[in-house]
C-alpha cells in the first residue's frame, strides 16, 4: 500500500497510514536492536509517539522510513546505554 503525499491526506490519516503499512517492519527491526519481542514492542511504542509528534515537520515525504527508523535507532542507543554502564555494547 502505497501512503501517498501524507499532507494531502491529513497529518493523522498519514500517520495511521504509515503505522498499518510499515508497522511490522518497524517491528521487526525493532526485535533485531532489542533481542526480544516485548522490549521491541516498547521501542516501536517510543518511536511512533516521537514520530508522531514531529510527523509534520518531516519536510520530505519519501524521507519518513528513513526519519523514523532514525528515531528508533537513537532511542534503542539512549535505553541500551544505562544497562551497559553508560557504554553501548558493540
Amino acid at each position: 500500500m502505497c501512503i501517498g503525499d501524507p499532507w494531502a491526506l491529513g497529518e493523522h490519516v498519514a500517520f495511521g497510514d504509515y503505522v498499518r503499512s510499515r508497522g511490522g517492519a518497524l517491528l521487526r527491526a525493532a526485535h533485531a536492536l532489542t533481542g526480544n519481542r516485548a522490549d521491541a514492542e516498547d521501542l516501536v511504542q517510543a518511536t511512533l509517539v516521537k514520530a508522531y509528534l514531529s510527523w509534520s515537520n518531516v519536510a520530505d515525504p519519501a524521507a519518513l522510513d528513513t526519519y523514523v527508523r532514525r528515531v528508533m535507532v537513537e532511542h534503542a542507543h539512549l535505553r541500551m546505554a544505562p544497562a551497559a554502564g553508560g557504554r553501548v555494547p558493540h
